[in-house]
């Protein structure tokens, strides 16, 4: 979906492509228009650029969310977002958050039809990094809550099978930087459902979507090399995405016949203090190295 309620979206993209020049990798562009926001769902958007003054309510059943957003006087693009959260009209909880650009609370089916979630997701700021969210479960009498993030590149909620019920769409930012800058990276997928008080990985529950995923990473690839641009990064995230409904094999000859030999990014490792512990000859060794380090293989 577009975030077109204001101009943020397109402020965030203008950014991205003036500092990192080429954007079609980037995490923030290849989960969706904006991250953090998926299919529709009742929700209170705010930006920095277009504050809402006052509150904002959004309620559906017996929830109901107050929301007030205020920006920073000294800090351009801050805002700070105060909310509380009813259940049948009593107080549950309240609380504040900081956050750049934009943020949301929203009402998202996470366990099914039966129930919402509220989701309250904010941005730490910078062209890369990070959303995080806050998900308020009702459990009989009593909010719970689950923190996520902060998470590398964003993410997307969104319901891969018709079954009423939304999963986080998200990257393993494991791959990210490793064989290429994070404008060079095209992470696999990783995919979280919410199951009562915490995130479970169910990414190969889901092998169209991941399927379809990688035929998009290929034709990226593909028209990034036509234009010349280094894909290596984007390789090792293909083939780790093929790896996941098991065609490693295939992806595998697929890098093997794209990759730049002469690109040495990833071929050196460093431990915390900036020490070498570890060369590889090549990119494909590295590669295969890293894959099995991840379980990937």
């Amino acid at each position: 979906m577009v975030f077109n309620i204001n101009n943020a979206a397109t402020m965030i993209r203008r950014k991205c492509l003036i500092c990192l020049g080429f954007v079609v990798f980037l995490g923030v562009g290849i989960l969706g228009s904006l991250p953090g926001f998926g299919s529709e769902q009742p929700s209170i958007r705010v930006n920095r650029d277009q504050p809402t003054p006052g509150e904002q309510s959004l309620e559906e059943g017996a929830i109901r969310v107050i929301l007030r957003s205020q920006p920073d006087r000294e800090m351009d693009w801050k805002l700070h977002l105060d909310y509380q959260v009813f259940y049948n009209d009593q107080l549950q909880l309240s609380d504040r958050r900081e956050t750049y650009y934009f943020g949301e609370v929203s009402f998202r089916p996470l366990q099914g039809r039966s129930s919402l979630d509220v989701v309250v997701t904010t941005f730490t700021g910078g062209s890369r990094c990070c959303l995080q969210y806050e998900i308020f479960s009702w459990r009989g009498d009593r909010f719970e809550r689950v923190d996520i993030g902060p998470l590398d590149g964003g993410g997307e909620f969104k319901d891969l099978d018709g079954d009423g019920r939304e999963e986080l769409v998200a990257i393993d930012p494991a791959f990210l930087y490793t064989f290429a800058p994070y404008v060079g990276s095209f992470p696999p997928s990783a995919i979280y459902r919410l199951e009562q008080d915490r995130l479970v990985n169910v990414t190969q529950e889901y092998p169209t979507y991941l399927k379809a995923r990688a035929m998009e990473m290929y034709t990226t690839i593909m028209e990034a090399k036509q234009d010349k641009i280094p894909v290596n990064g984007a390789l090792a995230g293909y083939v780790g995405q093929m790896a996941l409904i098991g065609e490693f094999e295939s992806a595998w000859q697929v890098m093997l016949e794209n990759y730049d030999p002469t690109i040495d990014w990833g071929l050196t490792r460093y431990n915390d203090a900036g020490e070498v512990i570890q060369e590889f000859p090549d990119f494909p060794t590295a590669l295969r190295f890293f894959l099995e380090e991840q379980g990937y293989i």
